[in-house]
């Protein structure tokens, strides 16, 4: 058995300790009036908080000035924010949709008495309020932000004469809080100071990034009643039974309370919309710790999504709610395609048999001795394959049936359940069967690769291509001499057809394939596709036309590998657009991959309808004269996989960063560039978290730039660390292992163990023989000392890529283990990667000393 095994090393260096602020929250008989005035007589017995400052390494005064107070009552905590504002800024917003790009307050809290060290356990619950009082909530743990969490919290705001002030209300109900008496909290305020969208963050009390928990000011004297709070739910679910009334649905669940006695459970069913679409509600007796079992019964006619609410009262108000998204189907009989997806068949496609999930939602009465018929035909209704009979054995069973002999054309794939000779239930799904193709096909396999013309690929590439003749630029020379098979562009939907078709034709000599946006003369902003000055964030039949022009003009060519929709997009309204600019597209142009990326995990989890390949571009954001990032390698790890499982439909490409703020800065800042080791650190652990896709960083930038020069289209050439670091680094080594990387899972288990430090393990197989375990940690800002490792077998160890002591003992070894380190073992004698990291970091070193040392001119 041969072994390949990756060990990652992420560290994040913590703040050096600071006092921290305490606050104490002053109790209240009486609550305020919601109104967004701070002028209630329970707000004058507490006093003001206004330590704010700007946040990042150097503590700064804010332009304008914040301050706070607190409250509490039986029921909740208060907070009141006031807010000096010569230009307030902010719109309604549907909720969760961009209210942190107004003027805005954003509460953090962590209901903990204690802060774990450890960013990877840390978590907090984050609510936004814009000016306009439209409202955000979400919960991270992990650096992974979920905002499909929610809580029915209260907040106003008003205008003042100075600016303007909040107030808000968050009720104990929402969470469970494990102390009594103490919490964490964190005020931060984002004020926009100019007509061009300048902000400013500042925050109480002072930390260097938002989601520095540990910074968090202890807020004391809550004191909540955990009898009364103290309640869970789980296994909450909605389902149905078809009858010949109609369907029956409910919503189950299990609920355990520390209260003991009489409770009112109060269900609320909204749609996708947030409209009420069903009520119910039913009195318990609870016992204290016991678990009591629920089924509520729902009046709905149509499947769908539905976010189901939850709520426990008694006698003095609210002591439990919980928000659960769930799907119901209503049909008798529900069909989910496995394979092929999208229910395409393409001809450079091996399995080619469709395989489908089927629910049946009868009941057990009216299934004794059923069966399945499975029919597939024609556009001429001729049976293409023998039909099926099968067993209907299980309420949920697949069924899968050959089209290996079947001409392309739409053939039409029939269900029926039949019982003694009478049809009880019908469903129907359309497959498309496409001819070999002129062009590249490209698609996502059953284990989420890229499959280009029948191989799986992992995509190496860079954003912002311009892809010019490589007779007169570098670009593509430079691209292919690191092993990259992928470039992307942004602006070459803006040129003529002949010149898009000669750039292309480039770029496949050059052995390149190609994601272009599918919009003529057309900029994909993140507020809409604008053309001219006009921003359009509907797809207009004019809009339409020009796409699907275009699109049947390149799909044939060689170098397409596909479509790219979006780049953070912004608005609700806008998703929705990219929603059916992606269904057109695979309406037209089936045989092409489409793509989109955003700048956190949550974002792509929104979109994961809007594109095949979900590319997170989530980046450290080093901090000047440290090692800090902003985002921990362990967050970034937590976001991606958050992706990967939220997402079972996309395939996963990761953006590393690749740029230095400064080389296009307008004002200074405190960012830098990240080194090749947390570079290198960060592709591991997102390929470590499932990212098969490929990593295509942003951005490559103008290869004429030299060292140091600041330019607006710098990318990876402002600095050593970054141009060496992925043209002779990152990128060759991710083409020697391109076969181990898209490996599948395996089943053995990897075990490493390092002291104070936690190990994210993951195998992969690769022919039956070969194995890759991917370790990653993070967190200390120190070297770790040594990691010990047991090994599936007792073969002969050897680390790729770098030159440092390994000792092995059997199954048993041991190897140094440093910040960022990544470390990749093998017992296969074939595998090879041609990449030193030892020597590409004394050539880093060698060119940074000489940038330094330069004097010649910069622009």
């Amino acid at each position: 058995m041969k072994t390949i095994c990756i060990i990652l090393c992420a560290v994040c260096a913590l703040f050096a300790a600071m006092p921290l602020h305490a606050l104490e929250c002053t109790p209240v008989s009486t609550a305020p009036k919601l109104d967004g005035r701070l002028d209630d007589e329970a707000w004058a017995a507490a006093p003001w908080q206004a330590d704010f400052a700007t946040i990042g390494v150097e503590p700064k005064t804010p332009r304008e000035s914040t301050r706070f107070k607190a409250l509490r009552d039986a029921q909740g905590l208060w907070l009141g924010v006031e807010c000096t504002d010569a230009m307030v800024k902010g719109q309604k917003r549907v909720r969760d949709d961009g209210t942190w790009i107004d003027d805005c307050v954003e509460i953090f809290i962590a209901p903990h008495a204690l802060i774990s060290p450890d960013p990877n356990c840390q978590d907090y619950y984050q609510f936004i309020v814009n000016a306009a009082g439209s409202v955000f909530d979400g919960y991270s743990i992990g650096g992974s932000l979920d905002d499909t969490w929610e809580c029915r919290f209260h907040a106003a705001t008003a205008r003042t004469e100075t600016g303007w002030s909040l107030e808000f209300f968050l009720p104990f109900s929402a969470f469970q809080s494990d102390n009594e008496d103490t919490w964490h909290l964190l005020i931060s305020r984002e004020n926009i100071h100019d007509d061009k969208g300048s902000r400013e963050i500042c925050s109480f009390p002072h930390v260097q990034y938002l989601q520095a928990t540990e910074k968090y000011a202890p807020l004391k004297g809550l004191a909540i009643d955990r009898t009364r709070f103290g309640s869970t739910m789980e296994n909450v679910a909605m389902d149905a039974q078809i009858t010949g009334g109609g369907a029956e649905c409910s919503v189950t669940g299990e609920l355990k309370t520390l209260f003991a006695g009489d409770v009112e459970l109060r269900c609320q069913i909204l749609d996708s919309e947030g409209g009420e679409v069903a009520v119910a509600a039913q009195w318990m007796n609870t016992t204290a710790n016991a678990p009591t079992p629920f089924r509520l019964p729902v009046k709905l006619t149509e499947s769908g999504v539905y976010k189901v609410w939850l709520e426990l009262w008694e006698g003095h108000g609210m002591i439990f709610q919980q928000a659960t998204l769930t799907e119901l189907k209503l049909a008798p009989l529900c069909i989910t395609p496995l394979w092929p997806r999208r229910n395409t068949l393409m001809a450079s496609m091996t399995n080619r048999a469709a395989r489908f999930a089927l629910e049946c939602k009868l009941s057990e009465e009216q299934l004794a001795g059923a069966q399945v018929v499975v029919s597939v035909k024609d556009a001429n209704n001729t049976q293409v394959i023998p039909a099926q009979r099968l067993t209907l054995d299980a309420k949920r069973m697949e069924v899968s049936f050959p089209l290996e002999h079947v001409e392309p054309g739409k053939v039409k794939a029939s269900f029926c359940i039949e019982r003694n000779g009478g049809m009880v239930a019908s469903a129907e799904e359309t497959i498309t069967v496409l001819p070999p193709l002129a062009g590249t096909e490209a698609y996502v396999d059953a284990q989420r690769r890229i499959v280009i013309n029948g191989r799986p690929t992992f995509l190496r590439g860079f954003y912002g291509c311009g892809l010019g003749d490589p007779d007169q630029s570098r670009e593509i020379p430079l691209l292919r001499k690191a092993g990259c098979n992928v470039a992307h562009s942004y602006v070459l939907n803006t040129e003529d057809l002949d010149t898009v078709r000669q750039r292309l034709d480039w770029a496949r000599q050059g052995g390149l394939w190609v994601m272009l946006y599918p919009y003529p003369h057309m900029s994909a902003t993140t507020a809409g596709l604008k053309v001219g000055e006009k921003t359009y964030l509907t797809l207009t039949e004019d809009v339409r036309t020009h796409i699907i022009d275009f699109v049947n003009a390149l799909k044939d060519h060689p170098a397409l590998l596909g479509w790219f929709l979006f780049d953070e997009p912004r608005n609700a309204e806008y998703a929705r657009t990219l929603k059916e600019i992606n269904e057109l597209l695979h309406e037209i142009d089936p045989a092409h991959l489409t793509f989109g990326n955003d700048n956190d995990g949550t974002g792509c989890v929104k979109l994961r309808d809007c594109a095949d390949v979900l590319m997170p571009d989530i980046y450290p954001g080093p901090v000047k004269g440290s090692d800090v990032v902003r985002t921990s390698i362990g967050a970034i790890y937590n976001q991606v996989f958050d992706v990967t499982r939220k997402c079972p439909d996309n395939a996963v490409c990761f953006t590393p960063q690749s740029f230095d703020y400064d080389s296009f800065a307008e004002r200074p800042n405190s960012h830098r560039g990240p080194t090749f080791r947390e570079t290198r650190a960060t592709v591991f652990a997102t390929i470590a978290a499932g990212s098969r896709a490929g990593m295509i960083p942003y951005k490559i930038g103008n290869p004429e730039v030299k060292y140091g020069q600041q330019h607006a289209n710098a990318g990876i050439f402002c600095s050593p660390e970054m141009k060496l670091g992925f043209l002779e680094g990152v990128m060759p080594e991710m083409a020697s292992l391109e076969e181990a990387l898209l490996a599948p899972d395996a089943a053995f288990p990897a075990v490493c163990s390092l002291k104070e430090v936690k190990l994210i393990s993951r195998a992969l197989a690769h022919d039956g023989q070969k194995y890759t375990c991917v370790f990653s940690t993070n967190l200390l800002p120190k070297d770790l000392g040594e990691a010990i490792i047991i090994w599936p077998n007792e073969n002969p160890v050897r680390l790729l890529s770098e030159a440092i002591p390994l000792k092995q003992n059997g199954r048993e070894i041991r190897l140094p283990y440093g910040k960022y380190a990544v470390h990749i073992l093998t017992d296969d004698p074939t595998l090879v990667s041609t990449v030193s990291v030892e020597a590409l970091e004394a050539q880093i070193a060698l060119e940074s000393e000489s940038m330094k040392k330069s004097t010649g001119p910069t622009e």
